[in-house]
């Protein structure tokens, strides 16, 4: 008798506990998260884990930053602004910029990057070289080639060389090497030939190789196996 009565005021608190302590919970309700749904516009979702994260950026200082550098782009401090509110790393650039494909996110900022990096060549213009050129190679370390705005950010890295050519190098040249080659391995990535790149590719080194031997060294290595070497995207 002791045995099933101690039974019974087991089976009994098992039902008070599940039903009383912790409420019943209907099955044919929907469950609902304790904390308050972050808005689409504030989240990025990672479409191979379907979890939802912070944007990495301050996306309100950024857009604003980019409207009042397009109303007034000849003014240092609003290049600043800009400059300073714009990814610093490809981490940061690529939670940012890349497109989603899933039902209700918002695609704002990926429709923006084509703006936003056009305004970093074109409105962009005061800032020194020292400044500038190691933000952009800070990005393109660990970058990855793909459409959209890897493809916009890889072509305004081609345009900068040319224009800030000792700039970008002496930035390139304080990197440890494997970084080094991490952005040229960026810089050459692509899928075809291109007798654009290659000429580009032979006036590059021919200009440095005397005055940045180490640099053009680990550049002529990342041609020889990321130009024509590369799927988009690593597809």
């Amino acid at each position: 008798m002791k045995k099933k009565a101690l039974t019974i005021i087991c089976i009994v608190c098992i039902v008070f506990t599940t039903f009383g302590l912790l409420g019943y919970i209907d099955p044919t309700k929907e469950l609902r998260p304790y904390k308050k749904p972050i808005p689409m516009s504030e989240i990025s979702l990672d479409n191979k884990s379907h979890v939802f994260t912070d944007f990495p950026v301050d996306t309100a200082r950024l857009n604003t930053s980019y409207r009042e550098l397009t109303s007034h782009p000849n003014t240092l401090q609003r290049q600043q602004a800009f400059f300073e509110a714009f990814p610093n790393n490809w981490s940061e650039f690529s939670s940012l910029y890349k497109y989603i494909p899933h039902d209700g996110y918002d695609l704002t900022m990926y429709y923006l990057a084509p703006h936003h990096i056009d305004a970093l060549w074109s409105k962009v213009t005061l800032l020194k070289d020292s400044v500038y050129c190691r933000k952009l190679v800070n990005i393109a370390v660990g970058a990855q080639w793909d459409a959209d705005a890897p493809n916009y950010f890889q072509d305004l890295l081609h345009k900068v060389v040319w224009k800030r050519m000792d700039g970008m190098l002496i930035a390139i040249s304080k990197l440890r090497k494997g970084h080094q080659m991490q952005f040229w391995q960026f810089y050459w990535s692509n899928s075809v030939k291109s007798d654009k790149l290659e000429t580009e590719y032979r006036r590059l080194y021919k200009l440095n190789a005397d005055k940045y031997p180490e640099q053009m060294k680990i550049m002529e290595i990342a041609f020889q196996h990321f130009y024509d070497g590369v799927n988009m995207g690593g597809r």
